[in-house]
């Protein structure tokens, strides 16, 4: 959870932005972007249009990441 809050609080100053989530244990990372696209986040995952989802407001995307792989305690950002 600490992980989604610090994203979504550098995302309060409307400015894109991305950021790269690690997993120890897994050794993995992946890249999320975020663009602010008129009233809209538009959200991908390592750079992938088809990874490419909408959202309407932070609240509605912290609602979603919630419900992801990045929940997870053992995903810090990088």
């Amino acid at each position: 959870m600490k992980t989604i809050k610090n994203i979504i609080y550098n995302l309060r100053n409307g400015q894109d932005q991305e950021f790269d989530i690690f997993n120890n244990k897994l050794d993995m990372q992946w890249t999320l972007t975020f663009e602010f696209i008129d009233d809209d986040i538009y959200m991908m995952c390592n750079y992938s249009t088809l990874t490419g989802l909408f959202f309407e407001s932070l609240e509605e995307l912290e609602m979603y990441l919630e419900s992801t792989f990045i929940s997870d305690l053992s995903y810090e950002l990088y």
